[in-house]
């Protein structure tokens, strides 16, 4: 019997997670799974300051389906940021796909 590495994720696309953990490792190099880029990025943002609270600002829908979702986010020491995010419909679940 084969084992079957799990390589998805309940809530991004995999070329998310690739982009995610390149942004935050500063490996582009895509030798890794994509469980051990989960696992390397976890481990970093270990650290990181976290989200305390969001606000939805605008929700739209692209012509191709995607919906970008713009917010307002709230970190543990009181600095906010505003990002976009663009989330696709993948074989009837919905997945963040990119981020801007």
């Amino acid at each position: 019997m084969a084992i079957v590495e799990q390589s998805e994720s309940s809530y991004s696309t995999d070329d998310f997670v690739k982009r995610a953990y390149s942004w935050c490792s500063g490996d582009y190099s895509e030798e890794k799974s994509i469980a051990e880029m989960k696992e390397i990025y976890d481990e970093i943002n270990s650290q990181s300051i976290k989200l305390s609270s969001y606000r939805v600002d605008g929700i739209a829908t692209a012509e191709d389906g995607a919906v970008m979702i713009k917010v307002t986010r709230h970190w543990e020491d009181k600095s906010e940021d505003q990002t976009s995010y663009s989330i696709i419909n993948l074989d009837g679940q919905w997945k963040i796909d990119d981020r801007f």
